[in-house]
């Protein structure tokens, strides 16, 4: 598994889709062209769920594949309901 290329895509494809926040369905669309390397799709799970402040809470989701877990920090706008990627990670 090229963790490396993997990463790289996640991270250009989140930067163009900076307009429609559906961030997960992204980044289950492009792991899903990965199948072959990372397996199938387990699962999901909210490891954390936070409020930062009155105004923005953090949600940190784990995508479990067969061959890895990609972890994604989302921030959300609670007055806005805007949603950023404030960090993922993938572990084999």
């Amino acid at each position: 598994m090229n963790i490396r290329n993997i990463k790289l895509e996640l991270t250009v494809a989140l930067m163009n889709n900076l307009s429609s926040g559906n961030y997960l369905g992204k980044v289950k669309d492009l792991m899903r062209g990965f199948s072959n390397q990372v397996g199938a799709f387990r699962g999901e799970e909210v490891v954390n769920d936070t409020d930062l402040d009155n105004d923005h809470s953090l949600k940190t989701m784990a995508l479990e594949y067969d061959n890895c877990i990609v972890n994604i920090d989302l921030v959300t706008n609670n007055t806005t309901r805007m949603v950023y990627v404030n960090r993922f990670d993938l572990a084999a």
